[in-house]
């Protein structure tokens, strides 16, 4: 790779060629030809506060730019402000991990059978728990008995 053009506080793992603004544990991967880039938090219980068109915050560390979102192995909070989105997907990794859209107007949508939710331009993945807007809400679950 002969160049990396790099903007405000977001930053690259290069792999053997090293990485440059990230806290210890964070990765990101870049497609270069899909044009994703994915952020995959560290393997513990994370904070992610999603405030613009793929920006936001982790663990207090700011990022921008991002495609996707990975949590760690802990349970990991997904939340969504006004103004907030990601593009592409939300996957929460291991453990206990939220979606929470209460600072959201509402009301809302989650589909768990299509896993879409709010300012979410992909899908869903390995989130267990989800918390509504201040409106009148709907959830739809799978479409397969429960007990």
């Amino acid at each position: 790779m002969s160049h990396v053009a790099r903007s405000g506080p977001f930053g690259f793992d290069l792999g053997p060629y090293g990485s440059f603004g990230l806290p210890g544990g964070v990765t990101t991967s870049l497609d270069a030809v899909g044009g994703t880039i994915k952020l995959a938090a560290a393997n513990s219980s994370n904070t992610w506060v999603i405030n613009g068109a793929g920006s936001g915050t982790l663990d207090g560390n700011a990022f921008s730019s991002v495609t996707d979102l990975t949590g760690g192995t802990g349970a990991d909070q997904f939340i969504f402000q006004p103004g907030g989105s990601v593009p592409g997907n939300v996957d929460g990794g291991g453990g206990l991990d939220t979606l929470n859209d209460s600072n959201l107007a509402g009301p809302i949508t989650v589909n768990i059978q299509t896993a879409k939710a709010p300012a979410i331009g992909g899908t869903f993945a390995n989130i267990t728990g989800f918390v509504g807007s201040a409106g009148s809400d709907t959830l739809i679950g799978p479409d397969v008995p429960t007990v």
